[in-house]
């Protein structure tokens, strides 16, 4: 028997695209769906639109729910709809795109017959209409990380490795619910509804499904809240994006939240200074200010740029930045007695560990030294991560050296003299 999905969908004068999304939701090979529609004041005729198809849609069999509501923003109105699901699983779509049309049925079969996964995540394309045609972009994949409790997932969304739209993701609602992401849902903004529903989901500790394939379509519009030809509002839309991020944010861990907002800066200054169009030019020599300060305050790179000269060779600093901060760096024995001396000192260095493991970790422990806390799995290193062993007695050592040879990848490893020597080096800077 099909799992039921919840499909939640604010709506805001999009009479122009509106009926092609819901062709292809009609389309979809999937039976068992609700449809909460959730109207936000619209005026140009995209609720007559809405109405027209909802006998259709309940011809399909499908669940129908059109609620009215006067304008609020997209935040409001997808709290409204995630209040109102009564599914197995949820997904949340934009009025402006389209469906392909095993969307729902590929990541909805997956968490049927996969109970220990928690949500599910899709590839997209783009898409233009010009002139009455559709243009298709190519594919974007979405690499996620599949173990759980991974807080890179986390890490590669706020440096925008990964989509960072609500639309690639397919979540049991049990989960959803663990996560309280409904209760803790803001709608004091007209800003962006993505980082209180992403946020959520990937620090949660559940375990994703990442299905290769490119399920959704995005329509790319002229112009949208995220990207305007209006410098001064794309700057605002980040600033504003920001706060949102440090909401959703809140909950974690200090030491962990400090790490990942940095992931975010970094996001932030690079869009803010690529998307520079030339007509604030006071405003753009600020950006530049800050995100120089931030650079060199994080100990990515010293440099001294001007507003003359950051355009040449900015794509270079920032994608050595993005480098070191999605590099995994792994803390071996975070419940010795070394890892007392060790990872207080490195905290705030290019060496802070992103997560930490220990061969006794309990299965309800998730957090030491304010980061993740795992239990060892030498299978999931890479080439490029950082393992700091902060054991020394010499046969556990030598255990962990055997361990790491293992890899089927070569990993570096950094062990308690050589972290000694580090630790020092940043105390008498």
């Amino acid at each position: 028997m099909q799992g039921k999905v919840s499909m939640v969908m604010p709506c805001y004068n999009k009479v122009e695209y509106i009926a092609d999304m819901f062709d292809s939701i009609l389309a979809q090979d999937w039976d068992n769906m609700e449809l909460i529609l959730v109207n936000d004041g619209s005026t140009d005729g995209t609720r007559d639109v809405i109405v027209a198809y909802e006998p259709k849609f309940r011809q399909r069999g499908y669940d129908v729910l059109l609620i009215d509501q006067a304008n609020a923003g997209v935040c409001a109105a997808a709290k409204t709809g995630l209040e109102r699901i009564t599914g197995d699983y949820v997904c949340m779509i934009d009025a402006d795109d389209e469906l392909a049309s095993n969307y729902v049925s590929t990541m909805a079969d997956w968490l049927d017959s996969h109970r220990e996964d928690d949500f599910t995540a899709c590839g997209y394309q783009t898409y233009t209409i010009r002139d009455g045609n559709k243009n298709i972009n190519p594919y974007h994949s979405q690499p996620l990380s599949e173990r759980r409790n991974d807080r890179m997932n986390l890490r590669y969304f706020l440096l925008a490795n990964i989509c960072m739209s609500v639309w690639v993701y397919m979540v049991r609602v049990s989960y959803l619910r663990k996560c309280r992401l409904v209760e803790n849902f803001y709608t004091e903004t007209r800003g962006s509804h993505e980082p209180g529903y992403i946020i959520p989901i990937l620090s949660g500790g559940g375990k994703a499904k990442f299905i290769d394939l490119p399920l959704y379509q995005f329509n790319i519009l002229e112009e949208s809240h995220s990207k305007t030809k209006q410098y001064s509002k794309f700057v605002g839309h980040w600033n504003e994006y920001e706060r949102l991020v440090n909401i959703a944010l809140e909950p974690l861990p200090p030491a962990e939240k400090k790490q990942l907002h940095r992931c975010f800066m970094l996001t932030k200054y690079r869009r803010q200074i690529a998307e520079y169009s030339g007509d604030s030019s006071e405003l753009f020599d600020n950006v530049v200010s800050e995100a120089t300060r931030y650079l060199n305050d994080s100990d990515f790179t010293k440099l001294s740029v001007d507003a003359a000269t950051v355009r040449v060779g900015y794509a270079e600093i920032f994608n050595k930045a993005r480098a070191l901060l999605l590099r995994r760096v792994v803390g071996y024995g975070a419940k010795g007695k070394a890892s007392e001396q060790f990872v207080p000192g490195i905290m705030g260095t290019r060496y802070e560990p992103t997560e930490l493991w220990d061969a006794n970790t309990a299965d309800d422990e998730t957090h030491i030294f304010g980061l993740p806390l795992y239990k060892q799995d030498f299978d999931c290193l890479t080439n490029t991560d950082l393992v700091l062993v902060f054991v020394k007695k010499p046969e556990i050592v030598d255990e962990i050296r055997t361990s790491l040879l293992q890899c089927k990848e070569p990993v570096t490893a950094l062990f308690s003299d050589e972290l000694r020597f580090i630790v020092k080096y940043y105390e008498e800077r």
